[in-house]
């Protein structure tokens, strides 16, 4: 007997459906995503099902980030395949996307939470591929942040695969990179970075971009949006990092700021302040904002980093890897 019982349909997607269930021994809500051998044509087909069930459950294993959805009881035998993940009830991103239309400062700060969550992803010693990211795979929390789920396509770049067909095209429509359509086995990070792009337009123009960007974007940021949606790779955003890097140089450049000396010093004493203790993440943020916010003002960087204790250091790496690596 099922440990779960079945509440309502709340998802579909392929030959999966996702049901809001309760466990019984505790009453407990969780969403749990379930294929059915009746929904697949052949036996054959149905192997293929098993093995990229089986890896995305294991790529689910295996990833600890706070923005993954994570699993927390499956089951791959008989003739229903299923996993059991904790249920979002503020829903995914899709239901939320005409609230950002014509906001850009909201649509860039969903695109970094997106992006960061992939540049963890692409970063971990066996670089994790999505490969299929699109607004119904990106969830709210009840604190309003966002995770990633869906990894039934996702590939290690170090795991090579004949799961999927080097022809076969997969994804979802409008947001999958143009080169997982003839090259899937070898598509890279390069494919999501090209997601990011159609969702960064979609969340401001309210529109999927086909063949050129949105005038509605300022010059920056259209030329921005443009390179991450390169139909050629090779021309493409290389990577998250460089994505985001970018990206902070135009929000720097259109902000035209200038930091007043006293935050500069305010910066230097707080460096000074946390000999000893670990640093919060206001005030990783602090310091970071005040060495990064101008690129004239070297002396706020040289300064508050001389007087940094090395601990703090291993904090930004771990806390804010983009920000301390620029």
């Amino acid at each position: 007997m099922s440990e779960y019982l079945n509440i309502r349909r709340i998802g579909q997607g392929g030959m999966a459906v996702v049901d809001l269930v309760k466990r019984k021994r505790d009453q407990a809500t969780f969403a749990r995503k379930v294929i059915h051998r009746q929904s697949v044509d052949s036996d054959e087909e149905w192997e293929r099902t098993l093995r990229r069930f089986l890896r995305e459950i294991r790529l689910l294993s295996e990833v600890h980030h706070p923005s993954v959805v994570k699993i927390i009881d499956f089951q791959v035998e008989g003739d229903e395949l299923w996993y059991v993940m904790p249920y979002y009830k503020n829903g995914s991103l899709r239901a939320k996307m005409m609230d950002f239309r014509g906001d850009l400062d909201g649509s860039v700060r969903i695109f970094k939470s997106v992006a960061n969550i992939l540049l963890h992803l692409h970063s971990l010693p066996n670089p994790i591929i999505h490969r299929d990211l699109n607004p119904n795979n990106i969830l709210t929390d009840d604190e309003g942040k966002y995770l990633i789920s869906d990894f039934g396509i996702s590939v290690t770049l170090q795991r090579k695969t004949t799961i999927l067909s080097t022809t076969q095209g997969w994804g979802t429509v409008g947001y999958t990179a143009p080169e997982q359509w003839t090259d899937m086995a070898n598509a890279d990070q390069r494919a999501d970075i090209y997601s990011l792009g159609v969702i960064l337009h979609e969340l401001f123009t309210g529109t999927i971009p086909t063949g050129r960007v949105s005038d509605e974007f300022p010059t920056d940021y259209k030329n921005y949006v443009a390179r991450l949606l390169r139909q050629d790779r090779e021309q493409r955003t290389p990577t998250v990092l460089s994505a985001l890097r970018h990206l902070g140089v135009i929000e720097r450049k259109i902000a035209e700021i200038v930091i007043p000396r006293e935050s500069i010093q305010a910066s230097i004493n707080l460096a000074r302040e946390v000999r000893g203790r670990q640093l919060t993440a206001e005030e990783q943020a602090q310091v970071l904002d005040v060495m990064l916010a101008y690129p004239d003002e070297e002396s706020a960087a040289v300064e508050t980093y001389a007087e940094l204790p090395e601990s703090a250091l291993g904090q930004f790496s771990e806390s804010s890897p983009a920000k301390f690596l620029e």
